[in-house]
């Protein structure tokens, strides 16, 4: 790999500014140069391939640079909503993104796909993101690349529906012609038993209240940038409830409650991003202490580290806990 940098800082020198703007694209300048490492490559290791990342500022098509053979486009869409399906012509997001997947098929016959399946801002949020998997591994299929790699919440083993979302992708990249919503379906009733159809009830609500907020997100997002609201928490507390009354077992009552983390979690947003300063609405307190309590305790219990990619879960519990309008309690 020999890849930009995760940031926004390509070089602006005269030399690299004149390149890319005859190029239309800052990958005119980044391919020239992978081009020539792939060029070295090549005298001594004719079978191996070089790749690098088309993200974020280098994700355009160059007009005339073309990859040599020995190089690997892996093109990221994480400035893709996560609500709508790629292919969405109605979506601002996901519209750029299919014209520079068809340039690149264009000019190279070696595209990998680098895609995005989480919140990264908060994890354990509900990511109302399940109906697009199926379609969005189609368009990658179906555009010609050879691979796919769909990053998720990489560095926690607990995060939305981790357990349910994770085997509808497997299924899903081993073969892409399998139904998600068959999937689903499937993991639920054997992940769950008679627990399932109040979950499988709670992911509809989601989903079809967030396709009709009429917003576009992408992968870091807070509760009201995916449509989600007070309401759907409520709907989604008490159908996780329902599914603890239906768990036929103490190990599928643990299942059930690992995955009501998210349905608190929404549940507790009105106090998440309060600061120190901050005075609540009257009332606010008294009705978010004891939902924050359950929270951090299922959290605890279930083995959650990461409240976001790069925000421990403990960070976040030394701050609820020791917030003013909660007393300021320091028992951490």
């Amino acid at each position: 790999s020999v890849s930009m940098n995760d940031n926004l800082y390509n070089c602006r020198c005269s030399a690299c500014a004149e390149l890319d703007e005859a190029e239309g694209s800052a990958m005119g300048t980044l391919l020239t140069f992978v081009n020539s490492v792939g060029n070295a490559v090549a005298q001594e290791f004719p079978n191996v391939k070089v790749g690098t990342l088309a993200y974020i500022y280098s994700r355009k098509p160059p007009r005339k640079v073309l990859p040599r053979p020995n190089v690997r486009i892996q093109l990221c869409n994480i400035e893709c909503c996560q609500l709508h399906p790629i292919t969405n012509p109605d979506c601002p997001k996901n519209t750029p993104f299919c014209r520079d997947m068809a340039g690149w098929g264009a000019i190279c016959d070696d595209i990998y796909a680098w895609t995005y399946i989480t919140n990264f801002r908060n994890y354990l949020l509900p990511c109302p993101n399940l109906h697009v998997l199926e379609p969005n591994i189609r368009f990658f299929v179906e555009n010609g690349a050879r691979g796919i790699f769909m990053q998720g919440t990489y560095n926690a083993i607990a995060a939305d529906l981790s357990d349910l979302r994770n085997y509808v992708v497997a299924n899903l990249l081993w073969d892409p012609s399998h139904s998600a919503e068959a999937l689903m379906d499937e993991f639920l009733k054997l992940h769950y038993g008679p627990a399932a159809e109040p979950i499988r009830g709670f992911i509809n609500l989601l989903h079809n209240k967030a396709e009709a907020s009429g917003w576009h997100q992408e992968c870091n997002a807070k509760a009201a940038e995916y449509g989600l609201d007070e309401t759907l928490a409520e709907g989604g507390l008490k159908a996780f409830a329902q599914a603890l009354e239906a768990a036929s077992s103490e190990e599928v009552r643990a299942r059930v409650e690992k995955a009501s983390v998210s349905a608190y979690r929404l549940a507790i947003e009105p106090v998440w991003y309060l600061g120190d300063a901050a005075k609540p609405e009257k009332g606010l307190a008294d009705r978010m202490r004891p939902l924050v309590d359950k929270f951090l305790e299922l959290c605890e219990r279930h083995g959650v580290t990461m409240a976001a990619e790069g925000t421990r879960l403990e960070k976040q519990r030394r701050r609820l806990q020791n917030l003013p309008c909660f007393g300021g309690r320091k028992d951490v």
